[in-house]
């Protein structure tokens, strides 16, 4: 009691400046999400402004990404599974190329995904949002500047260089089961739209930070999926949260954001929770501009603890 006392007294002879809110919000991270093909199929969270839209203000965004992805777990023999080369690649790839226990996974593609975002403050702090994702997967046409910049760095993926450019195959086995298994590009395949509802429960202060929580829900968009549909939904609904903290020290804000998805029929192939985490530093140049850089990590998505990254 007397420690809710003293700090009620301090917020009045500091005339409420420990709830008054400066800039803790800032401009906030860039909204960059993880683009990795196994993760489009679940509920996933990017970084995000932390402060909730004013009443009535609409914002609607769109964004368009592209990702370049290379990954040949057979890169070394393993569990006496031959080696996955381009000749390998071209004569078809089949159970036989991957371990019998254990995931194995073959991907050369690129993965573009259109995003609509729709964001709508409620007001009291509350704003509503839906988003609306298509992807299409194929092989692009990267590679050969990819190629250029890692030679520029002395840096060369050797499994890209040992490879055709610009192909399409994506091979995920898991126990000599195919979870994935084509070679036959998509384009512009919806995703499942994901619903959100963010609550600011404070804008912070001298003191304070800005402290928001965000609740998603990613419904299914079709019970009876085709085969396109397959590679960017689960099928499944999902559900999460994520903590959003940003405080602003003089021009610097620190954002920091974490939180978690509740995957649903994920089986033993996936897991069942995926963790995220956000951090960054932003420097206001200006009322409009800022610098920032931040920094994403993403669980694995693959139930095993031996294809880390993934």
């Amino acid at each position: 009691m007397i420690a809710g006392l003293a700090l009620a007294a301090l917020c009045l002879l500091g005339g409420m400046t420990v709830w008054a809110a400066p800039d803790n919000g800032g401009q906030g991270l860039l909204p960059i999400g993880d683009q990795f093909p196994t993760k489009l199929l679940f509920l996933t969270f990017t970084p995000e402004p932390v402060l909730a839209l004013p009443a009535a203000k609409l914002d609607v965004s769109y964004q368009f990404s592209v990702a370049n992805t290379i990954v040949n777990t057979q890169a070394a023999p393993l569990n006496g599974s031959p080696k996955i080369t381009q000749a390998q690649v071209d004569a078809g790839l089949t159970g036989a190329n991957f371990p019998a226990t254990g995931f194995g996974i073959f991907m050369d593609m690129e993965t573009s995904r259109h995003l609509l975002r729709v964001r709508y403050g409620l007001g009291a702090g509350v704003e509503v949002g839906l988003e609306q994702g298509w992807v299409s997967f194929g092989g692009g046409g990267l590679d050969a500047s990819i190629s250029q910049v890692e030679g520029a760095f002395h840096g060369m993926n050797p499994e890209r260089a040992a490879l055709d450019r610009n192909q399409f195959h994506y091979y995920v086995f898991h126990n000599g089961r195919a979870l994935v298994a084509t070679s036959a590009p998509v384009g512009n395949v919806p995703q499942d739209p994901v619903l959100s509802l963010k609550w600011n429960l404070t804008g912070g202060g001298e003191l304070l930070p800005a402290i928001s929580l965000k609740f998603a829900y990613k419904a299914p968009l079709d019970s009876a999926q085709s085969t396109a549909r397959s590679l960017v939904s689960s099928g499944h609904d999902d559900v999460g949260y994520s903590l959003l903290v940003s405080k602003a020290i003089g021009k610097v804000v620190a954002h920091l954001q974490v939180g978690e998805s509740q995957l649903s029929g994920t089986g033993s192939d996936y897991v069942s929770v995926l963790h995220h985490q956000f951090f960054g530093l932003e420097y206001r140049a200006g009322s409009r501009h800022s610098w920032i850089a931040q920094t994403s990590s993403q669980a694995s998505a693959f139930n095993v603890g031996n294809v880390p990254g993934y």
